[in-house]
């Protein structure tokens, strides 16, 4: 996963809300319109409301922390299955 803004060395077109280059503003559709879906709402149909703003959030909240969940499950199985042991030495400073 990715924490933080998208960084890339991509133009941008800095009057567009947020300022993405082109392939990051088509994924960040991609995933609102999926978390959309998600939720039950339909962008393409003109019967239903608009969605309110939180739902749209907690929904792109929800896809995130699965991802990252998946990711963490992943490096923790691999670290199982690991024969390299990982050693963390913690050094105290006095001031």
């Amino acid at each position: 996963g990715q924490a933080g803004p998208i960084i890339c060395g991509k133009p941008v077109l800095r009057a567009a809300v947020p300022s993405l280059c082109a392939l990051h503003f088509q994924k960040a559709r991609t995933h609102v319109a999926r978390s959309l879906k998600k939720a039950g709402l339909n962008m393409s149909s003109s019967n239903k409301l608009a969605p309110k703003f939180h739902v749209i959030i907690s929904e792109y909240v929800h896809y995130i922390q699965t991802r990252r969940r998946g990711t963490y499950q992943r490096n923790q199985i691999h670290n199982k299955n690991s024969s390299a042991k990982t050693f963390v030495i913690v050094k105290d400073e006095i001031i």
